[in-house]
């Protein structure tokens, strides 16, 4: 947006006010001699929801935007908080299929999905974990049929085979052009104090940062793909 005053003896100044991602200025007041151009239209910022476990509860963050996937939120661009990070979660522990009515609730309709699970799971059959990812995502492609989902592997405690199963579950969904597979479960990788906190599962607040960086970018990533850009 340029204003520019010619309410002056001297030349003609221009202000220039940048805005943040996501903001018009549509809606701003406009003085008489004032020009706005281009002239925008309104911009529909996709709605992503982000489902979890421990990890995204941010504990041991300095505070609750500290955690994780406030950082990767913001670093998308997010300016509501679509979460549902719950504790003890796994694809089959404790399973998501107990949560079912309140993640069909978020992902009704939802323009983006990002699962960042696998953690709990670990020891788990691989074929159990496997059938619990295809059956959600088969779920959230019915849901939001015209919604993109990534999916990254839990961090921790969760091993190669494991591992695997979710990728295998991502690879059997009905619509393979909406699912996307992120492995992370390195991420976390490395001595215990530089990422985790003192329970040597949860990361500290460094952690969490580290994190934010990592899976904003993969989703990014992730996301750019499904939609060919």
């Amino acid at each position: 947006y340029t204003k520019t005053y010619y309410e002056t003896t001297i030349q003609p100044r221009n202000i220039e006010i940048s805005f943040s991602r996501g903001y018009y200025v549509g809606g701003l007041n406009v003085d008489t001699n004032d020009d706005v151009y281009p002239w925008p239209d309104p911009i529909y910022l996709p709605r992503r929801v982000w489902i979890a476990d421990s990890y995204g509860e941010a504990f041991y963050a300095d505070g609750l935007e500290g955690g994780f996937l406030y950082q990767a939120s913001r670093l998308l661009g997010d300016c509501v908080d679509w979460m549902w990070p719950f504790a003890g979660m796994g694809w089959y522990t404790s399973p998501i299929s107990a949560q079912q009515a309140y993640i069909d609730g978020m992902v009704t309709g939802a323009d983006r999905i990002v699962y960042n699970l696998g953690t709990n799971d670990a020891g788990q059959s691989a074929g159990n974990i496997t059938a619990a990812v295809t059956a959600r995502l088969n779920r959230d492609l019915s849901l939001a049929p015209t919604g993109i989902i990534t999916v990254i592997a839990g961090f921790s405690t969760l091993g190669t085979t494991e591992t695997a199963a979710i990728q295998a579950g991502v690879a059997a969904a009905s619509d393979q052009t909406r699912v996307q597979f992120v492995d992370g479960h390195l991420w976390m990788s490395g001595t215990a104090t530089q990422k985790k906190a003192s329970d040597t599962v949860h990361p500290h607040q460094v952690g969490h940062t580290f994190l934010g960086r990592m899976v904003g970018n993969a989703v990014a990533n992730a996301e750019a793909t499904m939609l060919g850009a």
